[in-house]
């Protein structure tokens, strides 16, 4: 039988999507984890990644998708989810030109507190004692992840694979605006910008290009949340 009942207009599916997309947004942190790149990055032989695995406040009628696909005792995501990148760049040790040195563990345990000190839980953060920095990231997951929820400025790398749009997230930096990334209160965020908070690669430029004469709208799809959906080819 033919019907019009679940056929919708202006290119979309009427769906909202179970993923995070850059913007400000009201989330929950719900993991956290360091882990050394799927590569090796020869510049900063160093650098290791730390992540957070984020939820947005429920949505109703969302069809939502496993928390972490590897961990199924985190369940059913009741709002939007994605991997947040704490720094697009990864943290390592290296010396700039004026000869001053960035220490990578030192960054990481800064970022640590600030979180920690955006949700009140400072003293809690200062408590722990570890051998290595990726000990204490596993320590801090016990204080920084809960059911808080902090305004967050979230940009993106955003790429293309298979005629689709991908977003590998992360936190959005400064870049000359005043105010914070994080906090509890939405006034003390900067602006999110799209130009300035998103990085669009060669991939997600040919894609637009090949697009735009094409009378279907641009697909978009995904961010490195890890996720059973097969549409989604990097989940962790």
């Amino acid at each position: 039988m033919l019907s019009t009942k679940d056929i919708t207009v202006g290119g979309g599916s009427g769906k909202v999507s179970p993923l995070i997309k850059p913007g400000t947004q009201r989330v929950k942190i719900y993991d956290l984890y360091a882990e050394t790149p799927p590569y090796t990055d020869t510049t900063n032989p160093d650098r290791l990644n730390v992540n957070i695995r984020v939820e947005t406040e429920p949505i109703e009628g969302l069809q939502g998708w496993d928390r972490n696909r590897d961990d199924k005792s985190m369940g059913v995501a009741e709002g939007q989810i994605g991997i947040v990148s704490l720094n697009p760049y990864g943290f390592s040790t290296r010396k700039l030109q004026d000869g001053t040195v960035i220490n990578r563990d030192v960054s990481i345990l800064r970022m640590m507190k600030a979180l920690a000190s955006a949700k009140g839980v400072e003293a809690e953060i200062d408590a722990i004692e570890a051998n290595t920095i990726e000990e204490f990231v596993a320590m801090a997951k016990h204080i920084i992840c809960d059911d808080t929820y902090l305004h967050m400025v979230i940009g993106a790398k955003k790429s293309a694979s298979n005629g689709y749009y991908k977003y590998y997230l992360d936190l959005a930096q400064p870049k000359g605006r005043n105010g914070k990334s994080f906090s509890l209160d939405a006034s003390e965020l900067f602006e999110y910008a799209e130009d300035k908070d998103v990085y669009i690669t060669q991939k997600a430029k040919e894609l637009a290009d090949e697009k735009a004469n094409e009378s279907a709208p641009v697909g978009e799809f995904g961010n490195n949340t890890p996720t059973g959906n097969p549409n989604n080819s990097f989940g962790l």
